[in-house]
């Protein structure tokens, strides 16, 4: 994922976190703007994945020194492969 704010210094920092999303019981998390698996079992049977995907909100916002943060949205869809290895 690539999220970049072209002002500079501490108005350039962008933090990205998952606002909403199926990821009960916290199966995903933001290290930076990259997204990672908790350690936590990625089971795409399981009952409470519908559609065999897992589909997280994730937000990401400027830290301006004055004025309200500009916020950015997108929704990110995680897809069982049905290709066998």
């Amino acid at each position: 994922m690539t999220c970049t704010d072209a002002d500079a210094d501490d108005n350039a920092v962008v933090n990205v976190e998952i606002k909403a999303g199926d990821f009960v019981p916290n199966r995903f998390k933001m290290a930076g703007l990259d997204l990672r698996t908790t350690g936590q079992s990625v089971d795409f049977e399981d009952s409470d994945v519908p559609n065999n995907m897992y589909s997280l909100t994730v937000t990401g916002s400027d830290s301006p020194t004055n004025g309200t943060p500009n916020v950015a949205m997108t929704t990110i869809i995680i897809m069982a492969s049905l290709y066998k290895y």
